[in-house]
Order: structure tokens, then sequence, then C-alpha cells
């Protein structure tokens, strides 16, 4: 079987156009799909959303590669993450 390479030369303005529109309906799919779920995740949860270890997700935070939720006023807060970050992440993440 032969592998048939096609390129095809689109004007960059309408490449970027296709790249938003699918970013657009990707996020509106998530959005649906995330619908009814809480917003906040536990440390637990996100690891398991990222499937990664517990020091793992501690170090994309030290690197400053995930933010968190943490009451600053309260000395044993207890840690969580928007939903929408992690989904962040992992679009940063797979655009590389």
């Amino acid at each position: 079987m032969e592998n048939n390479v096609v390129f095809v030369s689109v004007p960059l303005q309408e490449w970027t156009d296709i790249k938003n529109m699918v970013q657009d309906i990707s996020n509106f799919l998530q959005q649906t799909k995330d619908n009814g779920k809480p917003e906040n995740l536990t440390v637990k949860e996100a690891c398991e959303f990222l499937r990664c270890s517990r020091n793992t997700f501690q170090k994309y935070i030290h690197d400053g590669d995930l933010s968190v939720i943490k009451d600053q006023n309260k000395k044993y807060s207890k840690v969580t993450v928007k939903r929408s970050e992690l989904h962040r992440f992992v679009a940063q993440r797979s655009s590389f």
C-alpha cells in the first residue's frame, strides 16, 4: 500500500480562521461534555483527569504551568483547580 502525500496551499488568514473555528468547536463540545459536572476539582480528581501522579501535579503547579485555587487566609485550605484550567493546560501541552 502506498502512502501518498498531498500538499495544499492555503492562505495564512484562511488557515488561521479554520484553526480558530476548530478550537471554537472543540471548546463547545468540551463545555457540552462537562455540563453538569463540578467546575472545581480536587487534587485527586485533577490527577485522574490528567492521568498523572500527585508529585507530577505539584511540579506543574511549582513550575507555573497550572493555576490552583487556595484560600490564602487559611493555613490548611483545600486546594482545587478549575476544570477549564485543566483543559487549557492539556490544549497547551498538545500544541507542542
